[in-house]
């Protein structure tokens, strides 16, 4: 499944980190209001972890586990 991080609030401002715990892949797209190092796929226990600038997800690492 594709993730969507369009339902956050524009005056907030915090870092998220996210873990995909399943065993399903997560596709996570370099479009819109998320500025990533490219589209990510998210396996089994790898992390997303991002800032959120108030109108934007930019990407700050990753881990592939």
């Amino acid at each position: 499944p594709m993730a969507n991080l369009d339902n956050k609030r524009g005056d907030q401002s915090f870092i998220e980190r996210f873990i995909n715990t399943s065993a399903q892949n997560v596709l996570i797209q370099d479009t819109g209001n998320q500025v990533l190092s490219g589209a990510i796929t998210l396996n089994q226990y790898d992390s997303l972890m991002l800032w959120f600038d108030g109108t934007r997800w930019i990407q700050l690492a990753t881990s592939n586990n």
